[in-house]
């Protein structure tokens, strides 16, 4: 929350923004193995790699996302070729674009803070957002990362992706179960319930392009003396009903 969560009270934040750099190293070890092998399964990658099967599939979806690589008919990936059109994508431009005016809608309509987010390794990084003109909101600055486990966005992750992911606390009551993940697929929907900070609730839903393959999530979240955990579930439903294929 913008006023109720000052730079002291979020050191998970400040430590998460030190991540990038391993990120970054492990895209573009995939990039290069892409390139080298033409086309790759995921569990070619993680061999190639020497990392987990569900390491790989979210290097390569935050691959995807962002225009590096794009998944071919067989369930296969490959680098994409350069072009003007690409290196819109790469730079997160079209995904951006595509739904700035959606998130403003969101924003507009419930009047709570719309995020978009995208895989970075083991994080979701906030690519674009939209605050409402309140006094009390939560902000959180593109650029932003958060857990996996106890953020709403970051579960709708987890769920279409699995739960292997070096560094999760395994033993954290806050970590989703196999049940819980399942409830999230079939409501099309994650929540916050004051998890990730005290105060706050949020809900989460996925983003998937024209070949069903989850590229992003969008968040609505706000301080929880409005947004009561009825009201929770109604922005999840709404989330799920308002997001279009990309």
């Amino acid at each position: 929350m913008a006023e109720d969560l000052p730079q002291s009270e979020q050191p998970e934040l400040v430590a998460e923004r030190q991540t990038p750099m391993k990120s970054l190293h492990r895209g573009l070890l995939a990039l290069q193995a892409l390139d080298e092998a033409r086309t790759l399964r995921t569990v070619d990658l993680a061999q190639r790699l020497g990392i987990d099967k569900g390491l790989a599939s979210r290097i390569l979806q935050t691959l995807t996302a962002t225009g590096f690589a794009e998944r071919t008919p067989d369930r296969r990936y490959r680098a994409t070729r350069p072009s003007s059109a690409m290196t819109e994508r790469r730079t997160g431009v079209a995904l951006r674009t595509v739904t700035r005016s959606l998130l403003q809608q969101l924003c507009e309509s419930s009047g709570e803070s719309a995020h978009l987010g995208v895989l970075a390794d083991d994080r979701v990084v906030f690519v674009e957002r939209a605050v409402p003109s309140v006094a009390l909101l939560v902000d959180r600055p593109v650029g932003t990362l958060v857990s996996l486990y106890n953020s709403a966005i970051g579960k709708v992750f987890l769920a279409h992706f699995g739960v292997g992911v070096a560094g999760l606390p395994k033993d954290d009551p806050l970590l989703p179960d196999a049940e819980g993940l399942n409830v999230i697929r079939e409501q099309g929907y994650a929540t916050d319930d004051e998890e990730l900070f005290a105060g706050v609730r949020c809900a989460a839903a996925p983003v998937f392009d024209a070949n069903g393959l989850m590229v992003a999530a969008i968040s609505l979240s706000g301080p929880s003396s409005r947004i009561s955990s009825a009201r929770m579930h109604e922005l999840g439903r709404m989330l799920k009903a308002s997001i279009p294929t990309v």
